[in-house]
């Protein structure tokens, strides 16, 4: 909490790397949230492994969100709090406060609550705006063709830079196409 009360205010761009710190709760991310300023532009909050976090935690953080430009959430490892419903939670946020995000890092690595509904509910508002999309699905077991089609036929048309990490998820034969569509626009 201390750490929290020394970020000065108006600040544009926030990294946060909190990985591993097994006595975050909730609480603590309320007293989080109270310090996130309208004028950020940028936050990356990586929260991999802080296991004491639960789903209404994650959905407050969210939905606590200024418009941002760019957003990176690393939350490895939280299958108990990074659910589908949380995706769907980060869906509306994306879609009704940040019509200008251009770059979005999702790692939900080892997430295994994590279904096709809410990476399709999360493909369907990806921003036209959005430069740069990193996504890790790595032992999202959950995850089918059904979603990973919806995320290919979704992406935005001037996607710059593309970055997945599929170890687990369904072959990546499902991309080539929309890819191959993605590479010919940008030409």
């Amino acid at each position: 909490r201390h750490i929290l009360k020394a970020i000065p205010p108006p600040v544009e761009r926030l990294t946060l790397n909190l990985q591993g710190i097994r006595l975050m709760t909730d609480d603590i991310l309320h007293h989080l949230i109270a310090v996130l300023h309208p004028k950020l532009k940028e936050f990356v909050i990586v929260l991999d492994g802080c296991t004491q976090l639960t789903e209404p935690g994650l959905v407050a953080l969210v939905q606590a969100l200024p418009p941002l430009h760019s957003l990176g959430l690393g939350t490895r490892h939280l299958p108990r709090a990074v659910t589908s419903q949380w995706l769907i939670v980060l869906s509306q946020v994306l879609r009704t406060s940040m019509p200008q995000l251009s770059s979005l890092t999702l790692n939900l690595e080892g997430c295994t609550q994590v279904s096709d509904t809410g990476l399709k509910k999360v493909a369907e508002v990806l921003p036209r705006s959005l430069r740069e999309l990193e996504l890790s699905l790595h032992g999202c077991r959950l995850v089918t063709e059904v979603g990973m089609s919806q995320l290919a036929e979704s992406l935005p048309p001037f996607v710059e830079r593309l970055a997945m990490d599929l170890c687990g998820a369904p072959p990546l034969r499902l991309l080539s196409k929309p890819l191959a569509e993605l590479q010919e626009d940008m030409e």
